[in-house]
């Protein structure tokens, strides 16, 4: 099996560099709209490989790690793709704000400008890479390919810079490192008070029993700190707004009564105290956010909505997140969001 490895990858990296000159071209040719098929071009590597095979001088059998090293004498479009996704790490979007050290002033300026000149918020974004969020406050995204979940080892409670391989994060916001981590039971988690707000002693619980996205999860609490040392719209849970939910029920209650007073009652005077009543309801009502439960209520924080917008954006890369407007990758309309908490 050996040698049959080593055959393969000195025929392979000869067609490499035979079909590199096609290689280059067709990559050369493509953003000019030269339409050209990702494999297969003739004369390509990817050709005259299929052409190996075909007599039986390389195995048919695909080994990744073979053709990638074969590549590297002359890379193909094709190949270049299968080498990146060999060795990326997955990307994840994190949403940060003018206090971070990595912030871009210039992009910020820059957007505001465009903004003042009625330029839309996507060729904004497309241009600077910065948004204004549904709460009024100016974003841009950090690039958090290389983020990993460490893990806690054998304890229940670490600093987060040891639990979380994050390193853009860290540089964007270092009291982020300093926070504690704690593992809890379940699969989901939470943050707790106020990064980089002493006494607070901020806290990201992370659920133990969560195996395959602990660093998804991690990400999400760690953009609620984030939206604290901010100021943007913050998260919340749902038991967090059971009030809400109760005061909207109890202000509908209150309007469906002063409504049946009006339609029943003949007496002028009372009719007319029902009218007042209704409009001041009415008024209240009009102001609430439209919600019947508290899970409802939950997912509709903008905080929560940003949160869940940075976990989408798994995996993309910076052209890509560049080329996705943020607002895309929320899964609640805009103007439905629940915002809370903003402050300057």
């Amino acid at each position: 099996m050996a040698d049959q490895n080593i055959k393969d990858l000195a025929y392979r990296t000869a067609a490499s560099v035979f079909g590199g000159p096609v290689d280059l071209a067709t990559m050369v040719m493509r953003p000019f709209g030269y339409k050209t098929p990702d494999t297969q071009v003739f004369g390509s590597s990817e050709y005259i490989g299929k052409k190996m095979e075909d007599v039986g001088l390389v195995s048919s059998a695909r080994s990744p790690l073979t053709e990638f090293l074969s590549s590297i004498a002359v890379p193909s479009p094709a190949t270049v793709a299968k080498g990146l996704s060999l060795g990326a790490a997955k990307s994840l979007a994190m949403f940060v704000g003018p206090r971070s050290l990595t912030w871009d002033s210039l992009a910020a300026g820059k957007a505001k400008t465009m903004e003042e000149m009625g330029t839309d918020a996507r060729t904004i974004w497309k241009e600077t890479g910065t948004w204004k969020g549904p709460d009024g406050k100016w974003r841009q995204e950090i690039d958090d390919s290389g983020s990993m979940f460490r893990g806690f080892g054998n304890v229940d409670s670490k600093s987060v810079g040891e639990v979380v391989h994050h390193p853009k994060a860290m540089a964007a916001y270092p009291e982020m490192a300093e926070m504690r981590a704690q593992s809890v039971p379940g699969t989901g988690g939470s943050f707790v008070g106020e990064m980089g707000y002493a006494p607070s002693s901020p806290t990201v619980n992370l659920g133990r029993d969560n195996k395959s996205g602990t660093n998804s999860v991690s990400l999400h609490e760690l953009q609620h700190a984030v939206q604290g040392r901010e100021g943007f719209a913050l998260g919340g849970s749902p038991e967090s707004m059971r009030s809400l939910v109760s005061e909207r029920a109890d202000m509908e209650e209150k309007f469906a009564t002063a409504l049946q007073q009006f339609r029943t009652t003949t007496d002028e005077v009372a009719k007319g105290n029902a009218l007042q009543a209704m409009n001041f309801y009415g008024v209240r009502l009009g102001k609430m956010p439209k919600v019947d439960n508290t899970k409802d209520a939950y997912k509709r924080l903008a905080g929560e909505a940003e949160a869940r917008a940075t976990q989408a954006r798994i995996n993309m890369t910076p052209e890509q997140r560049r080329a996705m407007f943020p607002e895309k990758s929320y899964d609640v309309p805009l103007n439905e969001l629940i915002i809370r908490g903003v402050n300057d």
